[in-house]
């Protein structure tokens, strides 16, 4: 756009569109690396010293929950998600128009890896970004979380192959946790965003 013979961009949003990866493109890369493969799989993950809690593994619920009983199988190669949302604020939080821009971030994590490699950054893959102001729409909101469940109950049903030093094997993952803010989780279950410390939401 020209004003004035100078040119300025203009940007033009479009109304309930986000930009999508697919987990399991995400899963299939981060595999290729047979060091990465063999941290996923060949750590015993489960047992934990002294009573001490350090993983989502060692937790009751996980060793008693029956998809994550059936899926906690040495023979079969189970990956756990955890799902995390975020909202972004990407402009200046001063102007007038500051939350016009901002943006709804889905995220996930793989809880295989041993904590030291858990907690960098380098386990934290995009799954998608959203407008925040569509979002505040039930019905985009639950469009998203559909097509990010329908891709996890596929790899956790089917599964994909993936081709490693031992030959094909088939990899599934199950979604174990969903995480977020106090307002990313009030605006993912539609509960009223309430930050009073004396009222429970």
């Amino acid at each position: 756009v020209t004003e004035n013979g100078i040119p300025r961009p203009k940007i033009v949003s479009r109304s309930n569109t986000a930009e999508y990866v697919s987990i399991e493109k995400s899963i299939r890369a981060l595999l290729t690396d047979q060091d990465i493969y063999s941290a996923m799989f060949e750590n015993n993950l489960i047992d934990n010293a002294d009573g001490v809690y350090s993983l989502f593994q060692h937790c009751e619920r996980y060793k008693s929950y029956p998809p994550f009983v059936s899926f906690n199988n040495k023979q079969r190669k189970t990956l756990l998600i955890q799902l995390y949302y975020d909202g972004l604020g990407i402009t200046n939080p001063l102007s007038d128009a500051a939350t016009i821009h901002n943006s709804g971030m889905f995220y996930f994590s793989l809880l295989n890896l041993p904590p030291r490699f858990n907690s960098s950054v380098v386990n934290v893959f995009q799954v998608a970004m959203c407008n925040s102001l569509d979002l505040k729409d039930r019905d985009s909101m639950a469009a998203v979380l559909k097509y990010i469940g329908d891709e996890i109950t596929h790899l956790t049903n089917t599964g994909m192959e993936i081709v490693t030093a031992d030959g094909l094997v088939t990899v599934r993952a199950i979604l174990a946790q969903f995480t977020a803010d106090n307002l990313g989780f009030n605006q993912v279950f539609g509960f009223i965003e309430s930050f009073s410390c004396d009222y429970c939401c």
